[in-house]
């Protein structure tokens, strides 16, 4: 489920990037991002994670309660409540 969760945060990303029409170019620097994004979700590295979102707001739906984050901190806090899940 998270992985999912992780595959739809990408894609948010990446629309948030493709904003302009992507020359044939940029499919590499795109595909790069979102590689980096599934990189640092798997590997739990929160930090890097939040840093490739481009939005001032973040904002992260889960199954985990309380099932909706927002603001500066969201994922921060989505990624405390994953762990909290995953030791109870």
């Amino acid at each position: 489920m998270h992985r999912l969760i992780a595959t739809m945060l990408a894609l948010g990303l990446c629309a948030s990037l493709c904003t302009i029409p992507a020359r044939a170019d940029d499919k590499g620097e795109i595909n790069a991002v979102l590689a980096r994004t599934a990189r640092a979700f798997n590997n739990g590295d929160q930090k890097a994670f939040a840093s490739l979102s481009a939005a001032a707001t973040q904002a992260v739906i889960d199954d985990i309660p309380p099932h909706y984050w927002n603001g500066r901190n969201a994922i921060a806090n989505w990624f405390r409540a994953v762990d909290g899940a995953n030791k109870a």
